[in-house]
């Protein structure tokens, strides 16, 4: 019976030899993350106006609604920016009041035609707005002139900004 017990006791041994213990090891991978573009902006309003205009009124500031309009450019955004502006004609009834009598600047020098194509107006405190890491607020101005044959009447149109990736 002894016999039994080392032949039983000896195949153990032998299976275990087979298995060898071995170290921890490490092996490499690389990971990446993707962040994407993000421009975060908000408006201190939908809407600019003037009142009490008569016709031969040159350059009349804004006066109601967002005037100056504040463009605030969010510490979310993650790329430099660019603002530039544009708008349509200005309709009452069927009159026109054509965009070109319209015209914007950045409070701190002066006026640039509004046009139906979006400028940055040349302003240089528009373009290349580095990546804020705080909130940066742009003022704009909106003036409109009124030709001397323009009928009585609300006239009604859009201004547009947009604030895009510099390039």
């Amino acid at each position: 019976m002894n016999k039994a017990i080392y032949a039983v006791f000896g195949m153990f041994v032998l299976c275990l030899a087979g298995f060898a213990v071995a170290e921890a090891q490490t092996s490499e991978i690389s990971g990446s993350a993707e962040v994407g573009e993000v421009i975060s902006i908000a408006l201190n309003s939908s809407s600019i106006g003037w009142t009490g205009l008569v016709p031969t009124d040159t350059n009349v500031l804004a006066s109601t609604g967002g005037a100056p309009l504040q463009v605030s450019i969010y510490q979310e955004t993650n790329v430099a920016t660019d603002i530039r502006v544009n708008g349509s004609n200005l309709i009452s009834g069927g009159d026109v009041l054509g965009v070109s009598n319209m015209s914007f600047s950045n409070s701190t020098t002066g006026l640039v035609a509004l046009t139906s194509g979006f400028s940055s107006g040349g302003f240089e405190n528009f373009i290349d707005i580095p990546n804020p890491s705080s909130t940066v607020t742009r003022n704009i101005n909106w003036f409109v002139s009124i030709p001397v044959d323009t009928a009585q009447g609300t006239y009604l149109g859009a201004l547009y900004v947009r604030v895009l990736k510099h390039v």
